[in-house]
């Protein structure tokens, strides 16, 4: 997988010439599973073409335009293209696509809503954890807060992409 923190604005992927995708967007992250144009041991040709043509005050081009728009009043210099983290990962057949916390403020606990992409059917184990900290400034270290839990539950997953809903899970010192 590739993995794109963000691009402005318009970006299409190609390995060894060959389209892989495309995305338009300029703040948010987006990946492509590229397994099916690599080979582990073989060089390759990544090229990612990207496209912003946003202009200040101009609204016919979709894309949003910040303070470092091209002609923005601002003074800042114009910025563009990849800019934040670009990350190749290797992923097992089966592996965790997102988790999302929903906090529960007043019984003090969080449940988290997870997606499994999985090749196929299986029992797992879905293990977590959170250690609350925060930093002190004079002393130059993390405090712990005591805002600490951890879990794990039992779930069942499907080939493809499972969503779960997981049991909460009590947070015995909360802090806000």
């Amino acid at each position: 997988f590739i993995r794109f923190g963000a691009v402005d604005w318009k970006s299409t992927l190609y390995i060894d010439g060959v389209k892989v995708g495309d995305h338009e967007g300029g703040y948010t992250p987006f990946e492509y599973d590229i397994t099916q144009y690599v080979t582990p041991g073989k060089t390759h040709r990544l090229t990612l073409w990207v496209e912003d043509r946003a202009i200040y005050n101009h609204d016919e081009y979709p894309a949003l335009v910040g303070k470092q728009g091209l002609e923005a009043p601002c003074g800042y210099t114009h910025t563009s293209g990849i800019w934040q983290d670009v990350i190749l990962e290797g992923r097992t057949k089966t592996y965790l696509d997102f988790a999302h916390a929903n906090p529960d403020i007043a019984n003090s606990s969080v449940q988290f809503d997870i997606g499994v992409i999985s090749d196929t059917a299986k029992d797992l184990t879905v293990k977590f954890g959170f250690v609350g900290k925060k930093w002190d400034e004079e002393q130059g270290v993390d405090i712990l807060n005591g805002s600490s839990f951890s879990g794990e539950q039992a779930v069942k997953v499907d080939a493809g992409v499972t969503k779960i809903s997981l049991d909460p899970t009590a947070i015995a010192d909360q802090k806000l």
